[in-house]
Formats: structure tokens, sequence, C-alpha cells
């Protein structure tokens, strides 16, 4: 009898561990949770944070490849223009033209400026060639269209003298009808006007305003003024000749008399400041039009 309730008893307890271990397997995750000492809105709630953080590195994945491409880009265009500037098979060629004696000015401050523009130079990128202008119409009529020829520069700017003036002026266009008075040699074209059949007007592609502001905030000690009329004299029409044959990739700057308030050294480092800002807006567009083609 002894040996029977030992065994009822051994089979009762054998049997009940089989039934306790047939419960841990068919309820694994209870088990589990009971072992942690959580409950199963922990394990949902666990559930649904590993979810927002997969979105979240999913997001951020994004953010970074978009933040990349944009920093990239911006140093491809950085090493592009620093390769463009250092290179010497693509240095930049500017021109620049002054006038000669006519009326009672003996010494033109125009050509004074542009003699000391070239003393100071554009930097070591830029070829700088300079002229000096007889105020005669039909010397421009073979000498401006020479110059586009000759050097294919990415700007020409010419720098004329205004009596008026007392302030370095920039000229927003040059016109080609109107043109009445005589020159040095007592000439002036029948027709008034320097290119039949031209438009009337020829804006320069170059924003003179931003130029000004430029200059202006450079703390030069020179007065810059933006004019849209340019006199209708050699100036306003060396101006529209050059505008007609290079589509408006020219400039002209008017200089106020010498001492009047400005001394030609005042007047070249005008010249260079503005030369090279209008120099600087050039390059802006072409690194725009880069970036398009390259899009």
């Amino acid at each position: 009898a002894l040996r029977d309730d030992v065994r009822r008893n051994l089979w009762g307890i054998t049997r009940g561990r089989r039934k306790e271990g047939r419960e841990l397997k068919l309820n694994p995750e209870a088990n589990k949770v009971q072992e942690s000492g959580e409950t199963p809105t922990d394990v949902r709630g666990k559930r649904g944070a590993g979810q927002i953080c997969g979105k979240l590195r999913r997001i951020l994945s994004v953010f970074v490849q978009n933040f990349l491409h944009i920093h990239v880009h911006t140093l491809v265009v950085y090493v592009w223009r620093r390769q463009r500037s250092m290179d010497n098979n693509t240095k930049r060629t500017v021109v620049v033209t002054g006038f000669g004696p006519f009326g009672e000015h003996t010494i033109n401050a125009s050509w004074v400026a542009v003699q000391e523009l070239k003393k100071l130079g554009l930097g070591h990128d830029v070829d700088l060639y300079v002229y000096e202008v007889p105020v005669e119409y039909q010397t421009v009529q073979s000498l401006v269209p020479s110059l586009w020829n000759q050097y294919h520069p990415q700007l020409v700017v010419h720098v004329g003298l205004s009596g008026m003036a007392t302030t370095v002026t920039l000229e927003k266009c040059g016109h080609n009808y109107g043109y009445k008075g005589l020159d040095n040699c007592s000439f002036c074209p029948d027709s008034q006007c320097c290119i039949e059949g031209g438009p009337d007007c020829i804006d320069s592609v170059i924003d003179m305003d931003s130029v000004c502001k430029r200059v202006s905030a450079s703390g030069l000690g020179v007065a810059v003024s933006v004019s849209k009329d340019a006199g209708r004299y050699l100036c306003d029409y060396t101006y529209y000749t050059s505008l007609y044959l290079s589509q408006g990739r020219s400039a002209f700057v008017h200089v106020p008399p010498l001492g009047k308030p400005y001394s030609g050294e005042d007047l070249g480092r005008a010249l260079q400041a503005i030369v090279q800002a209008m120099l600087d807006l050039l390059a802006q567009s072409e690194d725009k039009i880069h970036c398009q083609h390259g899009h």
C-alpha cells in the first residue's frame, strides 16, 4: 500500500510538470513576459517604438542623402571655378578704352583713369589691354570691331569723360539715333545713327545697379551712380557700337574731370573695383548656365 501511495504521488508530480511544460510550449510569449516582469501592453509598446524608430531611420537616411547631394554639388561647382581661374589656358581677357583730348579737355580724364587701371591690373587671371580712342566717329567705326575680332574678350569697358559729372557713372544702355555733334574732324554721320536698321536702344547684360551697390559698399571713397543716357556723342556712339557687336556684353563708365573732385589715382582704383565687380557678375551668370547644363 505504501508503495502504491508513493507511485501515485510521483505520477501526480510528474504529470503536473509535464502539463506545465506543455503550457510553456503553448504560451512561450506569456511565460517570457512573466519571467521578465513585463505585461502584454509593454510588449506592444516596444513593438510600436520599434516601428517609429524604423520610420525615423528611413527619414534620416533620405535627409542625409539630400544633404550630401546639395553639398557635393556645391563643392563640385567651387572646384570647377577654382580650376578655371587657375588654368592659364582659361584666363579672361578684358579690353578697356579711354578717349583722347577733345574741345577744352586737353587732358582727358578717361584716358588718365584707364592708364591708372593698367598700373593696378585686374589680377593674375585677367589679361588686360587698354586703348586710347580718338574722338572721331569714323575711327570708332573701325576700331571697336577690330578690338572684338582681335581679342575675343569676355568684357569690353569703354570709359569717357563727362564735364557735368561729379560721380563715376555707370551707363546702362547705348542709343542708336541722335548724333548731331561734330567730332575732332568736324564730322558726324549723315544718318545721325550708329547702325542703320539697329534697335533704338541696347541694354548691357551687366546689372549696373548691382555693380553700383557693390562698389559703393566697398568703402572705396569714390561716389558711383547709374545713368540711362550716355549723351548722344562719341561716348554713346562707341557704347552702342560695342553693345551691338557683343550682344550686350559691354559696359560704359563716365568719369568727371580730374580734380572735380577725384584724382587720376582715385579714378583708377574706382575703375578696378567696377571692372572686377562686372567680371564677378558675368562669372556668376556663366556658373548658372553651367549648372543648368549639368542638370
